[in-house]
C-alpha cells in the first residue's frame, strides 16, 4: 500500500473513533498523539504526516452549535467576541497539533547508519549513549554497605545481650 494510501486510512480510522473520544482542552494532545503515533508507528514519513496537520485541527475543533454554548459559558465572554473566542480556541488546538507531530517527527532524523555492531545488537554511538546514561545513576559501594550492615549486626546483637530496644 502507498504512503498516502497509508495515511488516509490511518487519518479515517483516528477521525472516525474521535467522534466517540473526549475533545476537552485536557485531552487534545492526547488524541494528537494517539494520530501521530499510528502514523510514526507505520513508517509514514514527516512530510506525509506534516500536510495532515491543519486536517486534523479542523476535525478536532467542535461543532458551531458546541463552540457557542462553551462561548456563552465562558468568563472570557465579557473580554473577546465570539470570532476572536473562536480563533484562539483554534490557535490552542493546532499548538498541541504542532507538539504533538514533533513529539514523533524530529526536524533532522538521522538515517539508520551501516555502521558495524560491535557491541551486541547495537553501534558504537548507541552504545556510548546508552553507557553514559548508565553512568549518571550513582553507583553502589559494596564493600561500604557489608561493613555497614556488619556493625548494625554488631548493635543488634549487643542491644539483644543488653535487653535494651535498639529503636529507643
Amino acid at each position: 500500500m502507498s504512503d498516502s494510501k497509508i495515511v488516509r486510512s490511518i487519518f479515517e480510522k483516528w477521525t472516525a473513533e474521535l467522534t466517540s473520544k473526549d475533545r476537552g482542552w485536557d485531552r487534545v494532545l492526547s488524541n494528537f498523539d494517539e494520530l501521530f503515533y499510528e502514523l510514526y508507528k507505520s513508517s509514514v514519513p514527516a512530510e506525509e504526516a506534516h500536510k495532515l496537520i491543519n486536517e486534523a485541527v479542523a476535525k478536532h475543533f467542535p461543532n458551531s452549535s458546541i463552540a457557542r454554548l462553551t462561548y456563552d459559558k465562558s468568563p472570557k465572554k465579557k473580554l473577546l467576541s465570539f470570532k476572536e473566542y473562536m480563533d484562539e480556541w483554534k490557535e490552542g488546538i493546532n499548538a498541541f497539533a504542532v507538539r504533538s507531530f514533533y513529539a514523533y517527527y524530529t526536524l533532522n532524523q538521522e538515517e539508520p547508519s551501516d555502521e558495524e555492531k560491535k557491541y551486541g545488537n547495537m553501534g558504537v554511538k548507541e552504545y556510548l549513549a546508552q553507557r553514559r546514561y548508565a553512568d549518571s545513576f550513582p553507583e553502589v559501594d559494596l564493600v561500604a554497605l557489608k561493613k555497614q550492615q556488619a556493625e548494625m549486626q554488631k548493635m543488634l546483637e549487643s542491644s539483644e545481650d543488653n535487653d535494651v530496644d535498639p529503636i529507643n
